[in-house]
């Protein structure tokens, strides 16, 4: 059978809690649409690539490079949303990947070096 695991997250919090690039990058959309409201996406590597949607605020702009633990925006209820929360999702080589693969992630502390413990363990 085909293991299921849903495409995004929704973390909810307090409004306008400080939302946090989890890994460095640099913001390749900061932008605005009817469903996602104020969204941000951060490509960390060749491989991949976060969202952020329904923000209060956006505090990055197109082209910026961010580095772990820099402050993206704010956890907000813009776009289609019902209520404060952050919608966060994981595209790895152009596919959705289950977040919380890397949401607690207890052997390294960014990104990056989870990618390096994969192709580590890959050898």
């Amino acid at each position: 059978s085909k293991k299921e695991f849903h495409s995004a997250i929704d973390i909810a919090g307090s409004h306008k809690t400080p939302i946090l690039a989890p890994a460095d990058g640099r913001i390749v959309k900061a932008s605005k649409n009817k469903i996602w409201g104020n969204y941000v996406r951060i490509k960390h590597n060749e491989k991949i690539t976060t969202a952020y949607g329904h923000l209060y605020s956006k505090e990055v702009s197109r082209g910026d490079e961010v580095e772990r633990r820099d402050v993206i925006g704010y956890m907000g209820t813009s776009g289609h949303s019902t209520g404060t929360h952050l919608h966060y999702k994981v595209i790895k080589n152009g596919r959705h990947t289950d977040p919380m693969q890397y949401v607690l992630d207890r052997k390294s502390n960014s990104l990056r070096l989870k990618e390096k413990y994969e192709e580590m363990a890959e050898k």
